[in-house]
Parts: C-alpha cells; sequence; structure tokens
C-alpha cells in the first residue's frame, strides 16, 4: 500500500502551523522524501517515520525553503543509526549544493567520525531532468520541466496502486499538466493570501519591502488556474499546498471548485493522504 504525508506544507515565511515543503510516499514501508524544507527531520519523527529509512531525496529546486532541511535530516539521521546511504537527485547545481553541505559541515561530520560511530554517513548526488529518473519494480519517478525558476521540475510517482504527482513551484504549464493526466493524486502549490489584498504583503512580510507587482512577477499558480489543470488533468483528487495563509479557506476551495469537479483538500502538515 502506497501511503502519502504532507510533511511539510508552508512557503519560505516562518510559520508556526507550516513547515518547510517536504512530501513523504511511503511505498512498501519505505519512505522517500519530495523536496526537504524547513524541519523536514523532526517533521519525520513526528510521522512515525524513522529518517535513517530514508534513501532518496528528489529536490524539485533549489529554492532554500525547499531545500534548507536537507543538511539537518542528513546529519541528524546519522546521529539516530542508519545503515544505507542518503542519495540525492535536483536539477543543475544539485551537486555543487550536497557537495557546499559537506564541506560546511566537514569539522563536524570528521570529529563525529573520530569517536568511532558505526553508523553509516554515506551522501552522494544526481542532477536530473526531464524523464524517466528512477524505476524499480516497486515504483518509478518521471520528471518535466516546470515554470519557476531555471531548472525546476514537478515529479510523478506510479506505484502499483496509486499515481501520485506533485507540481513543486511553478506557474501552469502544459507539460505539468501532461504529467499529471489520470492520476489518482496532484498535489499542487497554490498562491492565495488575503493578507496581500489587504496590505500589500502576504502573511509573514513587511509591506514596505514588497513590490506592488510581486504577485504577478512571482512564478506560482492561483486557484483558478490550480481547478483548470486539475480538470484538464483529470486527476481524481487535488491537494493544495505551499501555502501562504491560514485564512479563508473555504473561499479558497471555492475558488479551485469552480473549474474542477473533484475532491480538494487544503494541506495541513503531517496530513496523510
Amino acid at each position: 500500500m502506497t501511503e502519502v504525508i504532507m510533511v511539510g506544507t508552508g512557503v519560505p515565511e516562518p510559520n508556526p502551523n507550516r513547515q518547510g515543503s517536504c512530501i513523504a510516499i511511503i511505498i512498501g514501508g519505505k519512505p522517500i522524501l519530495l523536496d526537504c524544507g524547513r524541519g523536514a527531520l523532526t517533521q519525520l519523527v513526528r510521522a512515525g517515520i524513522d529518517p535513517a529509512q530514508v534513501e532518496q531525496v528528489f529536490l524539485s529546486h533549489l529554492h532554500y525553503d525547499h531545500i534548507i532541511g536537507l543538511p539537518d535530516l542528513l546529519l541528524g539521521s546519522w546521529m539516530v543509526g542508519r545503515s544505507t546511504g542518503v542519495e540525492v537527485f535536483g536539477p543543475a547545481g544539485t551537486t555543487a549544493f550536497v557537495e557546499g553541505l559537506l564541506e560546511a559541515f566537514k569539522i563536524d561530520i570528521q570529529g563525529r567520525k573520530a569517536t568511532g560511530t558505526n553508523s553509516k554517513f554515506e551522501v552522494s548526488s544526481r542532477e536530473i531532468d526531464e524523464g524517466q529518473v528512477w524505476e524499480t519494480p516497486e515504483w518509478k519517478l518521471d520528471a518535466v520541466r516546470v515554470v519557476h525558476i531555471p531548472g525546476s521540475l514537478g515529479f510523478r510517482v506510479d506505484t502499483p496502486d496509486r499515481s501520485i504527482v506533485f507540481s513543486g513551484d511553478t506557474r501552469p504549464c502544459p507539460a505539468l499538466v501532461e504529467l499529471a493526466k489520470d492520476c489518482d493524486l496532484l498535489i499542487h502549490e497554490v498562491l492565495f493570501s488575503p493578507e496581500m489584498e489587504q496590505n500589500g504583503a502576504p502573511a509573514g512580510r513587511h509591506p514596505e519591502f514588497i513590490h506592488p507587482e510581486w504577485a504577478n512577477r512571482v512564478r506560482h499558480t492561483k486557484p483558478h488556474q490550480v481547478g483548470k489543470i486539475a480538470a484538464e488533468a483529470n486527476a481524481k483528487k487535488l491537494v493544495l499546498t505551499h501555502l501562504w495563509s491560514e485564512k479563508e479557506e473555504d473561499r479558497l476551495k471555492a475558488e479551485v471548485a469552480a473549474h474542477y469537479s473533484g475532491e480538494i483538500v487544503v494541506a495541513k502538515d503531517l496530513m496523510r493522504v
């Protein structure tokens, strides 16, 4: 059985109710991660997932709110005690990022190894692009480029009983619709902030530092657009994530539902789908 856990559903601004972008997919009892944002390690433990069991992490793009939990995961799961390595997949720049982390924490790593820990610390990285990224008898993962920053990716995971698509951060794009065709579950980001309408800035940001055209310049997807994407893809269920606000959830769902007739869920941290 395949299970999806919304480990973190937030955005760059610190929000005590939402940690950074991270989705755990449990396949045959073992977790893989899509993104590894703020608080991922602690959230995995809260969800009852042994972080030492994570062997693959797939990064949709290299904005800090999607990757800043990675060093904590790597070092924290090593401290717990792991017998396998971790492979990190992501767009161009991922190898430099991972190598930079290992260099940044070199003193810590060397010091702990000197104490004689038997836990395995082995980290590798692979830069990926569109196409099939991973395939085993149990599951496969495909990626497409989406419209956010250069190299940004959306992912589709297919298992014997489920098809799960994660948009990453993106504006509407045909490639993501095609990737999500007839999927069981579409997890899609959404740009929705009543605070932005009230004072010109999303929750957690100081309005004086926000450009008047910020909402139109950033490469994200608005509620009505998410609804159209889900409908065109014929997704069976839609989960909204990368959430900017805790307000007016009913309105958010209504704006999406105006274009999509399937089940709509507004994600919460640690929600099991």
